[in-house]
């Protein structure tokens, strides 16, 4: 990742990435069959982290609310420029693109696994269901205002307004 963001996506060649991971060219093609390929693997391993840190959490706190946490504490560890190039190369090519939009629904399904591993009761199976759709529709809503308007500001304020103003939607709709 560093090559593609030092050097851009054209620029990066299949030898410069084996030698800076340490293998043979060949080795690369053993698990990958491009630089898409790679991007594609790397975009969908960047959910783990924090899946990870979901999982281990307490079950006191708001499926919600945990999830914000999480993501808060991950994106704060990431420049606003890293940022944004590392979703500039998911833009790069048609497959990446797909590819970012297709991860998504991933996302949501390993969210959702996630949240059922912390509260297993499966009574709860609903409302964690509908936790991991608003949080994903609430992220990919900051991620488009940050894409169109305000790539200058970090994304985590663009995160902050968007689970606000999705807090204040669903109060006003209890006060109904």
């Amino acid at each position: 990742m560093r090559l593609f963001v030092e050097h851009g996506y054209h620029a990066t060649t299949l030898d410069a990435i084996a030698v800076a991971a340490g293998i043979s060219r060949r080795t690369f093609f053993s698990y990958f069959a491009g630089k898409e390929d790679l991007l594609v693997a790397w975009h969908r391993g960047c959910w783990s982290p924090l899946l990870e840190d979901i999982a281990v959490a307490s079950r006191d706190e708001i499926p919600f609310q945990l999830i914000r946490r999480v993501f808060n504490d991950h994106l704060s560890r990431h420049a606003n420029d890293e940022i944004v190039a590392m979703e500039e190369l998911m833009h790069i090519t048609e497959k990446l693109r797909m590819s970012f939009h297709a991860s998504f629904i991933e996302w949501e399904r390993a969210l959702l696994q996630t949240l059922i591993m912390v509260w297993p009761e499966p009574e709860r199976r609903s409302e964690l269901r509908m936790v991991a759709t608003l949080w994903v529709a609430t992220f990919r809503s900051a991620m488009e205002e940050w894409q169109a308007n305000s790539r200058h500001v970090h994304l985590a304020q663009h995160l902050e307004e968007a689970c606000q103003l999705c807090e204040q939607i669903l109060a006003s709709m209890k006060k109904s």
